[in-house]
């Protein structure tokens, strides 16, 4: 996919360097600092096998992988994030989950 907006660039540069990293070292201990809203979120959105999601901003992948998990079998979750160094954590969690892609996008 094409590199963020170049209106954009400055925040690709503060969320893939700086505290991007930072969110990258503490990934683990901020999916579970946020399970319990991550839960609320998942519940509300009553998201059913079959259907497709779009998970935006989403950073390491908790979300996007939770919601992959509801969504299957036959739907499909996409997560886009500005983050390229985020979105790596993001891939290799998925570990090649079919039903799941990330997307470099602003």
């Amino acid at each position: 996919m094409a590199a963020p907006d170049p209106a954009n660039a400055a925040q690709a540069a503060f969320w893939t360097t700086g505290p991007g990293r930072l969110w990258a070292v503490e990934h683990a201990r901020l999916d579970a600092l946020m399970a319990p809203a991550t839960a609320v979120l998942l519940d509300r959105a009553a998201i059913r096998p079959g259907e497709n999601v779009l998970d935006i901003g989403c950073g390491a992948g908790a979300t996007t992988l939770a919601a992959a998990e509801r969504a299957a079998p036959g739907g499909r979750v996409t997560g886009l994030d500005i983050s390229e160094t985020l979105l790596a954590i993001a891939r290799h969690r998925a570990g090649g989950r079919p039903n799941v892609a990330f997307l470099e996008a602003d």
